[in-house]
């Protein structure tokens, strides 16, 4: 199930090519403290976004403390509207702004649940000059530089074989964070190929 989870996230936030190269890593550990996070209320809206001619709609709502749940619905061709939920909280770290998610699912009608393993996504909102409408951009993190820090001991986790390459890092957060923070971003990140604006 978790790994479903994954794999429909590549399938919404990634593009194709990416997608065909690997999953997203998945961590132990998030980036910081949930219970110390500070909350970003630019993120709390509604965003529409065109990926390769189809629109789809991210919706961001406060959650308890500083996380948000953001539900993302996309055509999915004949089967018609797709679905996906995650629970998330910010991180800042040396000015750059990161997402901590977990992917979340509705069981039964007043019970969720979620991943036990999170997802690292760097983010910005911005307001190009002269636009009057916010642009929630996004980076996906690549699995390349992570398999190397593990092989190269700077992070613990490992690389599963009998699951298309899926990296898992189990490293401390304060591990975590120091990798991210003096990672080549470039490499790290991937810059997801649109950006989505504010609707209200």
């Amino acid at each position: 199930m978790r790994r479903n989870i994954v794999v429909a996230v590549a399938r919404v936030i990634v593009p194709c090519l990416m997608l065909l190269a690997c999953d997203p890593p998945k961590f132990s550990n998030p980036l910081s403290n949930p219970q110390t996070a500070k909350a970003d209320p630019r993120l709390v809206g509604i965003w529409n976004v065109v990926i390769d001619g189809k629109h789809g709609t991210l919706t961001v709502v406060p959650n308890a403390g500083a996380t948000v749940d953001l539900v993302f619905v996309a055509g999915d061709g004949e089967k018609g509207a797709f679905v996906i939920g995650f629970n998330a909280f910010p991180t800042a770290l040396d000015g750059k702004t990161y997402l901590n998610m977990r992917g979340k699912r509705w069981v039964g009608s007043d019970k969720t649940e979620l991943d036990k393993e999170w997802l690292i996504v760097r983010y910005e909102v911005t307001r190009p000059r002269g636009d009057t409408t916010d642009t929630l951009a996004l980076w996906i993190m690549q699995d390349d530089e992570i398999k190397a820090a593990i092989a190269a001991g700077r992070l613990r986790g490992k690389v599963e074989t009998k699951m298309a390459g899926d990296v898992h890092v189990t490293s401390d957060t304060s591990v975590v964070a120091n990798f991210v923070k003096n990672a080549n971003d470039a490499k790290l990140f991937r810059k997801y190929g649109g950006s989505f604006r504010r609707q209200r």
